[in-house]
C-alpha cells in the first residue's frame, strides 16, 4: 500500500501543473495515470512534421501557457490568415467569418426558459440561412457540442469571450503540446504511476483511500493520502465511484456533457496547397460537410492537412469504420479543391487519428454546458479541504482549453499547499504548547 500526502488523479495538463507546484514546495504526492504516457488529451506524434491528435492551437491570450513555453524555451508561431468558406459548391475567401458568428451570438435574447441552440435558431433567429449554417458549424466545432443539447444560455454567457477580437488571435506551439507536457513532467516523472486505472475513491476529513487496478494483469492497488485532486476528463469522473459524492458536484456533472470530435491529419507527398499556386487556404469552413473545418500549418510549410468534425456530426462519423472515415475525408477534400478523389488518395502517405470517444480514459474530447432550467449550480472545486477538482471543465472562462486546465491545476495546488501548511503550523503549535518541541 502506497502512502502519501496528496493523490493526483490524471497526468494531463491540470495534474502535471499541480504536481509541479507541489514539487516546488517539497510536498509528498503521487500521480495516478490510467494510460502509459503524460499529457492526457494533449497528444503529439513526433516526426517531420509533428502531428497533433488533440489540442493544437492557443486561442487568444494564454498567459499561463505562454509563461511555460518561455520557461522551457519552446517556440510558437502566430497564425495570420483569411478564412475561406466552402458552400453551394464554391470555395471563396470569407473575411466576415467571425463577424457573422458574433452577430448571431450577440443577437440572442435569453428568456427564463433555456433551450437548445438548434431550437433557438428555429424559433427566434432571423439571420439568413447561410449565416446560421456558419454559426452552427462554429458551435459544433469550437465547443464540440451537439446543437440539440448545448445550452443557448451558456452561449450567451460566453459571447463576450467568443466575440472578443483577442480570441481571434491564434497561435500554435511549434513542437506541439506534447513537448510542453513532457517538460512539465520532467520535474517529478518518478512520482507518476502509469497504467493505474482508478475505480473507487473514499474520502473524509483529510483522509483519502484510492483503489483500482494496474497494468495488463489488472493488479489491484491501494493508495492512501490526506488530499485528493481529481483531474480526469468529465466523462471519466462520471464513471468513477466517489464516496461520498458531494451533491453540488453531482449536480455540476449532470449540467455538463462531454463533447465529441473526429480529427484526421493526413501527411501528403508534398505541401498540399502548393499544388494550387493561385490559392493558399490555411483555414476552410465547410458547414454542409461531415468534416466542417479544414486547415494546413500555414505559415509553416509542411505536408499535412487536417480535417475536423465536432458535435453530432462527429458522433455520426464515430459510428463508421476508420476506413469509411478516410474515404469521406478523401471525397470531401476532393470536392472542396475540385480534384479527382483518386488523385487525392494517391497523394496521401499516411493518415493519423485517435478515437477519443472510445478511449476509456477520456470518452470524449472536451466539455460543454447542457440545457438547464432554473439557476445553474455554482462551480465548486474544493470540498471539506480534502477533495479538489481541476481540468478544462472546471474553468468557466477557459473551458475546453489547455490554458483552463493549467490554471485550475495551479489554483488547486495552491489551495492544497495553504491548507497543508496551516495544518503543519497547528501541529507545531500544539507540540510547543504541550512541551514536546
Amino acid at each position: 500500500m502506497e502512502k502519501t500526502d496528496v493523490i493526483i488523479i490524471g497526468a494531463g495538463a491540470a495534474g502535471l501543473m499541480a504536481g509541479r507546484e507541489l514539487q516546488k514546495k517539497g510536498i509528498n504526492f503521487v500521480i495516478l495515470e490510467a494510460t502509459d504516457r503524460v499529457g492526457g488529451r494533449a497528444m503529439t506524434k513526433e516526426g517531420h512534421p509533428h502531428v497533433e491528435m488533440g489540442p493544437e492551437f492557443l486561442h487568444g491570450e494564454t498567459p499561463v501557457t505562454d509563461s511555460l513555453l518561455e520557461e522551457f524555451r519552446l517556440p510558437w508561431y502566430d497564425l495570420q490568415f483569411d478564412y475561406h468558406l466552402y458552400l453551394h459548391g464554391k470555395l471563396t475567401r470569407h473575411p466576415g467569418f467571425w463577424d457573422e458568428i458574433c452577430e448571431v451570438i450577440r443577437s440572442i435574447e435569453v428568456s427564463d426558459q433555456d433551450m437548445s441552440f438548434l431550437e433557438y435558431l428555429a424559433k427566434h433567429d432571423h439571420h439568413p440561412t447561410d449565416i446560421q449554417k456558419v454559426t452552427k458549424s462554429f458551435v459544433q466545432g469550437f465547443d464540440a457540442a451537439d446543437l440539440t443539447g448545448v445550452s443557448t444560455r451558456s452561449l450567451v454567457e460566453m459571447k463576450e469571450q467568443a466575440c472578443d477580437p483577442k480570441v481571434r488571435k491564434m497561435r500554435r506551439p511549434l513542437l506541439g503540446y506534447g513537448k510542453l507536457m513532457e517538460k512539465l513532467s520532467d520535474f517529478f516523472h518518478q512520482k507518476i504511476f502509469f497504467s493505474h486505472f482508478v475505480n473507487d475513491i473514499n474520502w473524509k476529513d483529510n483522509s483519502v483511500t484510492v483503489t483500482g487496478v494496474s497494468g495488463e494483469g489488472r493488479v489491484p492497488f491501494t493508495v492512501e493520502g490526506k488530499k485528493v485532486l481529481l483531474t480526469a476528463s468529465l466523462a471519466a469522473l462520471k464513471n468513477m465511484r466517489l464516496h461520498p459524492l458531494p451533491r453540488a458536484l453531482k449536480q455540476f456533472l449532470e449540467e455538463k456533457e462531454m463533447g465529441h470530435v473526429v480529427k484526421i491529419v493526413a501527411e501528403l507527398e508534398s505541401e498540399f496547397f502548393r499544388l494550387f499556386p493561385e490559392k493558399t487556404f490555411p483555414f476552410i469552413a465547410a458547414p454542409d460537410h461531415c468534416f466542417t473545418t479544414w486547415w494546413t500549418t500555414t505559415p509553416i510549410h509542411t505536408h499535412t492537412i487536417t480535417a475536423w468534425s465536432g458535435g453530432e456530426k462527429a458522433r455520426k462519423l464515430e459510428k463508421k469504420s476508420m476506413e469509411e472515415r478516410h474515404q469521406i475525408f478523401i471525397q470531401e477534400l476532393a470536392e472542396i479543391t475540385g480534384q479527382c478523389p483518386t488523385r487525392i488518395n494517391a497523394w496521401i502517405r499516411k493518415c493519423h487519428s485517435h478515437d477519443w470517444s472510445n478511449d476509456p480514459s477520456f470518452l470524449g474530447a472536451y466539455s460543454y454546458r447542457k440545457i438547464v432550467q432554473g439557476e445553474r449550480q455554482k462551480l465548486e472545486t474544493e470540498f471539506e479541504e480534502t477533495l479538489y477538482l481541476a481540468g478544462e471543465a472546471f474553468h468557466e472562462d477557459f473551458s475546453g482549453t489547455v490554458e483552463g486546465a493549467l490554471i485550475t491545476g495551479k489554483e488547486s495546488a495552491e489551495k492544497i499547499l495553504a491548507q497543508l501548511l496551516e495544518a503543519e503550523n497547528v501541529h507545531i503549535g500544539r507540540s510547543l504548547s504541550e512541551g514536546r518541541i
